[in-house]
């Protein structure tokens, strides 16, 4: 939920962000650059695409929540984590998110995986459910709904705040605020309509609407030795945030 402008920490960043896990690294040191792939394919390997069909077939089915799947995902062994791919990274969300439902046994995936590793090249079993495709297509082209508002936004555009610092385990609880914008000021640049937290709904406590806010940092803000003038934004849940103290200086 974050976009840096213009901006990547400088060498002469020499403090490490906050982080919750293997996933939430950005700006870490010694990490290194994205790797970009020039004219990236959208899967590199077909069983990537069923993959993610099956797995956003389980969230619309109702299976689980996309924001437990992102639980499990984070969940994975940090090692593991940085050394798996994005689908492989999936796969493993996938399977904790079904054994957790009920859908499958381990023993059903481990029976399953021996098959087609003795056969690779055996047809698959499939199953044509047209309810949920024209789900999963309105999913895609529309995303997630909005909540309806309850009560008034704490915050405006050009509100100063400041984020909450957030301790968790990963795997054993879920936070969308990244590591490296927590306990920072910043400015409300937009103001969205709410949407359910993610805290919330991955800790069981059901659907609790928030307004989500588009916060502007500056990047020096967040990485010492980072330019002034370079920014970073981040769209973040309404209890993450709190009224920048004031400081009596004009930023």
């Amino acid at each position: 939920m974050a976009t840096t402008e213009r901006s990547t920490p400088t060498d002469d960043t020499v403090v490490a962000p906050r982080v919750n896990g293997a996933h939430d690294v950005g700006g870490a040191l010694d990490v290194g650059p994205l790797a970009i792939e020039v004219d990236e394919p959208v899967f590199h390997e077909p069983w990537e695409g069923l993959v993610q069909a099956l797995s956003m077939g389980g969230i619309v089915a109702g299976a689980y929540t996309v924001d437990d799947f992102r639980c499990h995902a984070e969940g994975m062994h940090p090692a593991s984590y940085m050394a798996s791919s994005y689908y492989e990274q999936w796969l493993y969300a996938l399977e904790k998110c079904l054994l957790q439902s009920g859908a499958v046994t381990a023993a059903e995936i481990e029976e399953r995986a021996e098959a087609v590793a003795a056969d690779p090249d055996a047809p698959r079993p499939r199953g044509e459910n047209a309810e949920l495709r024209a789900q999963m297509k309105e999913l895609l082209a529309l995303g997630v709904p909005e909540l309806a508002p309850e009560g008034e936004p704490r915050f405006a555009v050009g509100d100063e705040v400041q984020t909450r610092v957030i301790r968790v385990a990963p795997g054993h609880q879920h936070v969308r605020l990244p590591g490296y914008t927590q306990g920072k000021r910043g400015v409300v640049e937009v103001v969205h309509m709410p949407q359910a937290l993610a805290d919330a709904v991955v800790a069981g406590k059901g659907i609790q609407p928030e307004y989500v806010y588009t916060v502007r940092f500056r990047s020096s803000d967040l990485w010492p030795g980072a330019r002034a003038t370079d920014s970073v934004t981040a769209e973040l849940w309404e209890s993450y945030l709190e009224p920048a103290p004031s400081t009596g200086s004009d930023r």
